[in-house]
């Protein structure tokens, strides 16, 4: 580019300096400003420059600057156009806000819906339960549950450890969270208190009592006693085999055929080895190969579980069994 277009011979030839340079852009008319914008090539901007550059020339055949605002104020006005609706929507909210404020009723049944969420309601009935059995112990000895006392705590706690309750940490944990609601603090005297309160009654509580485990006899037992449909048996058994041989629903529901000779070359998904029991599932998308994936079970119960029986089984080998006979059954 020429150096002589700049008025002030400064010799920068960039639309930056154009923008910046008062001299330039004062003495500068429109029809010169056309000129230099396109003389100025985008590979000698950067991208902010470039930006304007557009815009400089998507308007630069506009004569008066009043159109040149006016339609520049009317691009706004698409791009807020879009936003409107989302104003539109935080000033209903504003407003419904501004109406509970200036409503009395409304607003005590705002805060009151406020402070119920402040505890989930399992949390809510048990804080419940323990701070009435608090009251409880405290009105029988004449003593003043509110605000709570080291003399009072101590009396619940040894109440509490000498019937055997395991849970009576969490009594004292209700009753301060209650009291707090209530606005009543606690001291560093008491708080010191109910800490040696708390190990107390962790001391010698035993171990954590454990259920026992849902062994394959109880399964088999429910499953025996349970009045289940051939419908519901034949879902139960596969339920089973899905669970076990990690089978998507497309997978369990293409299975086709029972084989119980050994060393058998047919197709069938389902082959019986003695005690054990082969899945194959035919090669898909994941399997490029197109390779039969074989997933063996071995059954782990007493009973193999006869054919004739047709129960519902939570042992593969025995489910697979189960199969043969309620896919019969069922048609």
């Amino acid at each position: 580019m020429d150096k002589s277009i700049w008025s002030c011979g400064c010799g920068f030839n960039n639309l930056a300096h154009y923008n910046v340079c008062l001299q330039c852009s004062k003495k500068k008319g429109d029809s010169e400003q056309a000129i230099v914008i396109s003389a100025v090539q985008p590979t000698m901007l950067g991208p902010r420059e470039s930006r304007k550059l557009a815009v400089k020339r998507k308007y630069a055949d506009v004569e008066n600057h009043s159109t040149f605002l006016a339609a520049l104020a009317g691009k706004d006005r698409e791009g807020k156009a879009s936003a409107g609706k989302a104003l539109a929507g935080k000033h209903k909210k504003r407003m419904r806000a501004l109406e509970v404020v200036n409503d009395d009723s409304k607003l005590l049944e705002a805060i009151s819906k406020l402070r119920l969420a402040f505890y989930s309601e399992k949390s809510i009935l048990s804080y419940c339960s323990q701070v009435k059995f608090y009251d409880g112990v405290c009105v029988e000895k004449n003593l003043r549950p509110w605000p709570p006392t080291i003399q009072s705590l101590e009396l619940m706690s040894a109440v509490l450890k000498e019937a055997g309750y395991r849970s009576g940490q969490q009594y004292l944990t209700a009753v301060k969270s209650v009291a707090k609601l209530k606005g009543y603090f606690y001291s560093e005297e008491l708080n010191h208190a109910e800490s040696l309160m708390r190990r107390a009654l962790k001391r010698d509580s035993g171990e954590e009592r454990q259920r026992l485990p849902i062994t394959q006899t109880m399964m088999t037992d429910i499953a025996d006693k349970a009045e289940l449909s051939t419908y519901q048996q034949l879902i139960g058994n596969l339920i089973t085999i899905g669970v076990t041989f990690l089978l998507r629903s497309d997978e369990l529901l293409s299975l086709k055929g029972i084989c119980w000779v050994p060393n058998c070359g047919c197709r069938s998904n389902i082959k019986f080895r003695g005690r054990n029991v082969h899945v194959q599932i035919a090669g898909d998308k994941c399997n490029i190969q197109v390779k039969d994936v074989s997933r063996p079970a071995t059954c782990y119960c007493d009973q193999l579980g006869k054919i004739g029986e047709g129960k519902t089984s939570p042992c593969a080998v025995c489910a697979c069994r189960n199969l043969a006979f309620l896919a019969g059954a069922a048609d």
